[in-house]
C-alpha cells in the first residue's frame, strides 16, 4: 500500500512538471521557389487575387483567414508582370511597393488577430542586390536579394501554437512586398520542460526501485 502511494506521488510530480514548450517565434528563408503549404505545424493559404484597381493609397489587404493585413503607411498596388515587371517562381499576381513614400526603405505589416503563420516575398525596385532584414517579434532573417526576378520569401510561425502580430521589412531602397500566405495557429504538440524530463527520470527510477523491492520481498 505504501509502495503504491509513493508511486502515485512520483507520477503526479511528472504530470505537474510536464509542460508545453514555451512560445517561440520561428523563421525560415523560403528562397525564390514556390511557397510552402505549411510553416512548422501551421498550414498556410496563399492570398487570392486582390481584385482592386492598381495604383497608390493601399493600407490594407484582406486575408483568407479573415481580417486584413495593415501596412504602416499607404503602398502602391501593382500586378506582376503588368505594372511590376518581374518577380520569381513564375508568380503573377499582386504586389505592393514603397516607391515614392517618405520612408521607402521600411514597412511594418500588422497581421490580423489569430495569425499563427505568415510568409511574404520581397524584392527591390531597382536592379540591384541589396540586404533585407525581415523581422517578427524576436525572430529575424537578413538576406541579400537580387532584382530582377529574385523576389525571395521569408516565413514566420509560433512553434507553441501562439500568434504573430506583425512583420517588418527593412532595406536601403524602395521595394515591393507580395505573394503573401497566412494560417491560423495549429494546436501545439505537448513537450516536456527540462524539469519535466528530470521528474520523469526520477519517477521511473523510483517506480523501478519499488518494483525490485516488492519482488525481493
Amino acid at each position: 500500500m505504501k509502495s503504491l502511494r509513493w508511486a502515485n506521488v512520483a507520477v503526479l510530480a511528472f504530470v505537474l512538471l510536464a509542460t508545453p514548450a514555451l512560445a517561440a517565434i520561428q523563421s525560415t528563408i523560403i528562397g525564390t521557389g514556390t511557397p510552402p503549404a505549411a510553416l512548422g505545424q501551421d498550414p498556410v493559404t496563399a492570398f487570392p487575387a486582390d481584385g482592386r484597381a492598381t495604383g497608390p493609397g493601399f493600407t490594407t489587404v484582406p486575408t483568407p483567414i479573415g481580417g486584413n493585413l495593415t501596412f504602416s503607411y499607404a503602398l502602391t498596388h501593382a500586378i506582376v508582370p503588368g505594372t511590376w515587371n518581374n518577380w520569381s517562381n513564375g508568380y503573377t499576381g499582386d504586389v505592393y511597393y514603397t516607391t515614392g513614400a517618405t520612408s521607402p526603405d521600411s514597412v511594418t505589416i500588422t497581421l490580423p488577430p489569430g495569425t499563427g503563420a505568415f510568409y511574404l516575398y520581397t524584392e527591390a525596385d531597382n536592379y540591384v542586390t541589396v540586404s533585407f532584414t525581415v523581422t517578427s517579434g524576436t525572430a529575424s532573417q537578413t538576406l541579400n536579394i537580387t532584382t530582377p526576378s529574385g523576389a525571395t520569401g521569408v516565413g514566420f510561425w509560433d512553434d507553441a501554437g501562439g500568434t504573430l502580430t506583425s512583420v517588418t521589412v527593412s532595406t536601403t531602397t524602395s521595394f515591393a512586398v507580395g505573394e503573401f500566405g497566412i494560417g491560423a495557429p495549429a494546436a501545439p504538440i505537448p513537450t516536456l520542460s527540462t524539469a519535466g524530463l528530470v521528474a520523469l527520470a526520477l519517477a521511473l527510477g523510483f517506480i523501478g526501485l519499488l518494483a525490485v523491492r516488492r519482488f525481493r520481498a
